[in-house]
């Protein structure tokens, strides 16, 4: 944790994101009462309050609300000004600096790759946002609205349709 503190510490001086890898070995790990070691990559990013954060942040937010394929893309090249930017269905949406930092006709979605990952080639660390998954209830009698409240609850994305009321979402 410590190693952890003075690495985020170290890119608020500079200013900027990285990638930092922390190794702990198994004989460290016995010695400080863990069980096991292990390597972890941690992508360690100064944010810093303002106009820029909070325009990216309710981009996203937009995003999740239209229950849109959203992404994250911070710029690792070394730049003085790193940009982030949120994509929309492939449409860029640049919330900071104004450089491209993921260049056009290149897909985010690529089945290859986790929610959080590296594009080597670019520079960019990218954060996939995805959807709720949706479920789709026929029926708001009793039944019908206790599992809407429930999968709710669990993170879906609920829609009700009854002809009583129409179509609502939860």
């Amino acid at each position: 944790e410590a190693d952890v503190m003075a690495q985020a510490l170290a890119t608020l001086e500079t200013g900027r994101p990285e990638i930092v890898r922390h190794t702990l070995n198994a004989d460290v790990a016995g010695d400080i009462g863990l069980s096991c070691g292990g390597t972890v990559d941690l992508f360690v990013e100064p944010v810093f309050p303002g106009d820029e954060i909070r325009n990216l942040c309710a981009r996203v937010a937009e995003g999740i609300e239209a229950r849109e394929q959203v992404a994250v893309c911070t710029s690792l090249a070394g730049a003085e000004q790193r940009t982030l930017k949120a994509v929309y269905w492939g449409k860029e949406i640049v919330v900071t600096s104004g450089e491209r930092v993921w260049p056009a006709g290149s897909s985010l979605w690529d089945a290859r790759h986790s929610n959080t990952y590296v594009d080597e080639n670019h520079k960019v660390f990218v954060e996939r946002i995805p959807r709720l998954p949706r479920v789709l209830i026929f029926g708001a009698g009793h039944v019908g609205v206790e599992i809407a409240r429930l999968a709710a609850a669990s993170g879906f994305y609920v829609l009700i349709a009854d002809d009583q009321i129409g179509r609502a979402h939860v």
